[in-house]
């Protein structure tokens, strides 16, 4: 997966900001029909710069599902020790 992790205050502002997008987009529209247009026009980006952080829509969609299943483990791991 390739995932261009950003450096800067503002690029990761614009990352977290696509993947909300996406997030949303995926939510309501399914992964087939939601579009790499539909997820920068939520994020209020320009095209190009979804190219920037990820290298296609499924790039960004397994790159979510990482972060989910990080997610949940952390979260199951702080109740196990409860």
């Amino acid at each position: 997966m390739a995932v261009k992790q950003p450096k800067t205050r503002k690029g990761k502002l614009t990352m977290a900001a696509l993947c909300d997008a996406a997030e949303k987009m995926f939510k309501t529209k399914g992964f087939y029909r939601t579009t790499i247009k539909d997820i920068t026009e939520d994020a209020g980006v320009g095209l190009g710069t979804f190219y920037l952080y990820f290298e296609s829509k499924r790039t960004i969609y397994d790159y979510l599902l990482l972060q989910y299943s990080h997610l949940i483990r952390s979260t199951i791991a702080v109740n196990i020790r409860d």
